[in-house]
């Protein structure tokens, strides 16, 4: 009897001669990953709240990927340059860190973009709540909110303001809108420690940002926050009101740190990386520390949790980013 061939013995060991299933294939591949240099790239400025999460996200997924992860800053134009890169990126090399702006609202206010960021990106995980605040520079005769609106009343078109590209932008926008308010927009790259000088300097008068850039300089007394623009007073400024608290409940800002990979990132790695994330953001020392920044950790999400937060806030940004559109107030 002849002996059985290479085929018959793999048809008698079940599995053995099969392709694995689809899902142990994508699992495989999702432990491997990364094998080499992993980028983060961001819309961030130095200095700024996003700049300051990138880091630390690179510093402590680097050290449990044994991989170096490298922080790459692309400021300016509503994200549209870190897009960018992070689209032109082979898939597996970068990973895109942002605020949620950058995504949702930036091809509704740049229609000619070419591209929609949400469906060129895969959600990961939300990481961040980025508290913001309006401050004025100490010498303005401005202590709260109603004196700020009071303030401009009295001076119409002689201040100049500055709000971050996307959400911050509208915002601010709509405020003054609702207020009744004249005043200038003075465009920037991004909100960081260049906006904070131009206050210190006097040239600038009304900022609406995150409070990362703010708070230090708040609490040396050279500057002064009126208000947080959040549901709820921050750790990092306990002493300041909240907008709704002043009377302007319609005056809400806060930004939403979030995590993306490449267009079809394997489902097995997305989760992988949303767990590894969440682990990193339930650090108590972390934690501590961005709070004392002006930021709260949002550990505890999914990618499909992210996903269904992205699409909200696209929606509640639609309707002021056709009002007032791409161009800025000259």
């Amino acid at each position: 009897m002849a002996a059985p061939g290479r085929r018959t013995i793999l048809a008698l060991l079940p599995g053995l001669g099969a392709a694995p299933p689809r899902g142990a294939a994508q699992a495989d591949g999702a432990s491997a990953w990364p094998q080499r240099r992993v980028r983060i790239i961001t819309p961030a400025p130095p200095g700024s709240s996003l700049d300051l999460v990138a880091r630390l996200m690179a510093e402590r997924l680097g050290a449990r990927w044994v991989q170096p992860v490298t922080v790459e800053g692309r400021p300016g134009v509503d994200g549209i340059p870190a897009l960018e890169a992070m689209i032109a990126a082979a898939p597996g090399d970068a990973l895109f860190l942002a605020n949620h702006g950058a995504v949702t609202v930036t091809p509704l206010l740049n229609p000619r973009l070419g591209f929609d960021p949400m469906a060129a990106l895969s959600p990961i995980l939300d990481l961040s709540t980025d508290l913001f605040g309006v401050a004025v520079p100490a010498a303005l005769p401005v202590r709260d909110l109603p004196g700020l609106v009071g303030h401009a009343r009295e001076n119409p078109g002689r201040l100049n303001y500055a709000a971050a590209p996307g959400p911050p932008y509208l915002a601010m926008r709509a405020f003054l809108r609702d207020a009744e308010l004249d005043m200038v927009h003075v465009g920037f790259r991004g909100i960081g420690a260049a906006t904070v000088a131009e206050m210190l300097a006097g040239r600038l008068h009304v900022v609406l940002a995150p409070l990362t850039p703010l708070a230090g300089v708040a609490r040396e007394g050279r500057l002064r926050v009126v208000a947080v623009t959040g549901g709820e007073r921050a750790p990092a400024l306990p002493d300041v009101p909240t907008s709704a608290e002043q009377g302007f409940p319609g005056f809400r800002q806060e930004g939403i740190h979030g995590l993306f990979g490449w267009k079809d990132m394997p489902e097995a790695l997305r989760e992988r990386i949303a767990n590894e994330a969440n682990s990193v953001l339930a650090d108590t020392l972390l934690a501590e520390r961005l709070r004392g920044m002006g930021l709260l950790a949002r550990s505890g999400g999914t990618p499909a949790s992210f996903a269904a937060l992205l699409a909200e806030q696209r929606e509640r940004w639609a309707g002021l980013a056709r009002e007032f559109g791409a161009a800025p107030p000259s």
